[in-house]
């Protein structure tokens, strides 16, 4: 089964989930609706928060919100917002897990860690995307993230032509849909412990 991975941001004082984090998860659920549509293709979702620690009740509104895995990428040295550690760790798990899609937030630390992970893996990122489809091209499953251009006054779809197809997506761009899978699945993975050099 392919993959979609929502990078869920956490608040590192108490450990939970920011709301753009369900937004995300709640639209990968209609892509991966849109997938099975447009191809037959089944997609997880896996929602993928970095930290010390996960609050609960976070957990369980990323379940409800349609996750298939939460997955906690845990050590000491992610207690605090690194660009070097946490990029780093990312990338070891997602090394690990594969994925055709990975949808950042647009937030502060967001804007940071996309760029930064999308250059180590040598693939696209579409910024501060106001609209997420999947088209078929070629009879190929492509993201279709959309995004104002220059001035906001015209829109820009734009497909990437590597794989995994990133985008960061504006906090409150979407609605988060709670009640849809509950039955998802828990994992922690713990990368390297990393340093800033």
């Amino acid at each position: 089964m392919k993959k979609i991975t929502v990078y869920c941001e956490l608040n590192l004082k108490n450990y939970t989930m920011l709301p753009v984090s369900y937004e995300l998860i709640s639209k990968a659920v209609e892509l991966s609706r849109q997938a099975f549509e447009l191809k037959k293709e089944q997609y997880s979702i896996e929602a993928v928060a970095l930290g010390s620690n996960l609050d609960e009740d976070s957990l369980k509104k990323a379940l409800n919100a349609g996750a298939n895995r939460v997955v906690l990428v845990k050590n000491k040295t992610l207690s605090a917002f690194s660009q070097t550690i946490f990029a780093q760790s990312f990338i070891e798990y997602y090394l690990k897990n594969k994925s055709e899609v990975i949808l950042f937030p647009a937030t502060p630390y967001g804007r940071i860690l996309a760029p930064r992970i999308t250059t180590i893996l040598n693939t696209g990122l579409v910024a501060d995307c106001t609209g997420l489809d999947f088209i078929l091209k070629n009879d190929e499953l492509k993201l279709a993230p959309t995004r104002p251009t220059f001035g906001s006054e015209l829109m820009a779809t734009i497909l990437s032509k590597k794989f995994p197809q990133c985008a960061t997506v504006r906090p409150n761009t979407f609605v988060a849909n709670f009640g849809l899978n509950a039955d998802g699945q828990y994992c922690e993975f713990e990368p390297c412990e990393y340093s800033e050099t």
